[in-house]
């Protein structure tokens, strides 16, 4: 965080021989100390306000496709939603949400276990508590990553951006775009997450369209293949996610490139924030268009103590 003055505040330096050039008014430095915190207390009320938002996008996120999708399941206990996508996948098994307590943990386990599911918990900025870490570590579960939580004052995103001649960019209208955004998001993931992925977008593409009036799925095609992907999710912010490129297909430009369509859309739609979540790896591409750290998210996962 950094505190700026203007012209108007003296700066005071101090020389050995001749003492201070000049003796700072009581009153002035009473000002200084009240400018002071009234510009902390203002950093520190716009960072809690971001945090809740980028943890509330990131929820909705999560939420977004498996609440429209017949197949799968959302359960409610203690107000936290728990995802049941019949795949076997923590990446769609995902919650994010909830004051967490030993008896909420353990009823979180007990449900995944009940379906043998694998999961993931997102423990973010609002959830996480002193003794948190050792709650879910009594739980059985288990820490996989810490992502940092980012933001961007959007008005600073350029209206232009070098786009690669190679690189067609589309939204995802069609089942059969929502395919093409499957096969090049799977790219990014093992076995059998891949399958996984290109399963649960093949059932999206089967939605009705209407209902992602505040989402934007964009797919990238370089000779007609689908090589890149990209996701707008707007609530109060405008949330990123899916940034893939296929892993042949990289060091080309793609991934800035829908990198920049995404935030440009955000943009343009009159949005003044936007937020992802970044694993360590990808920081400098985000800081790049000007984002900056503000939280961390720790997932924890129960691929301690699911069956195989």
């Amino acid at each position: 965080m950094e505190c700026r003055y203007g012209p108007s505040i003296t700066v005071f330096n101090r020389n050995k021989k001749k003492g201070w050039k000049k003796k700072p008014p009581l009153e002035e430095i009473k000002i200084m100390i009240m400018d002071f915190f009234k510009v902390l207390s203002e950093e520190l009320d716009k960072s809690l306000d971001i945090n809740i938002k980028i943890e509330n996008n990131l929820k909705e996120k999560l939420l977004y496709f498996p609440s429209k999708i017949k197949s799968m399941q959302v359960t409610t206990i203690d107000n936290m939603s728990l995802i049941d996508s019949k795949l076997s996948s923590n990446t769609f098994n995902a919650i994010c949400d909830g004051t967490i307590t030993k008896e909420l943990a353990q009823q979180v386990v007990d449900y995944y276990q009940k379906i043998n599911s694998p999961m993931a918990w997102w423990i973010g900025p609002n959830s996480q508590k002193n003794d948190t870490d050792e709650v879910l570590k009594s739980a059985g579960l288990v820490h996989d990553e810490t992502d940092v939580g980012m933001f961007c004052d959007l008005s600073k995103i350029p209206d232009s951006y070098p786009m690669p001649k190679t690189l067609k960019i589309k939204i995802c209208k069609t089942p059969q775009d929502f395919i093409d955004f499957g096969e090049a998001a799977s790219t990014c993931f093992d076995s059998p997450d891949n399958i996984n992925v290109k399963k649960f977008y093949k059932q999206v593409g089967l939605l009705n369209k209407k209902d992602f009036s505040n989402s934007v799925s964009y797919i990238g095609y370089e000779n007609d293949q689908p090589i890149a992907t990209a996701f707008l999710l707007l609530t109060d912010v405008a949330g990123i996610y899916d940034i893939t490129t296929h892993p042949e297909k990289r060091n080309k430009g793609y991934g800035s490139a829908m990198f920049y369509k995404v935030l440009a859309e955000a943009k343009e739609r009159g949005y003044k924030v936007g937020v992802l979540e970044a694993s360590p790896s990808g920081l400098n591409i985000y800081k790049r268009f000007g984002f900056e750290e503000i939280c961390k998210f720790n997932v924890w996962s129960n691929k301690g103590i699911i069956k195989k």
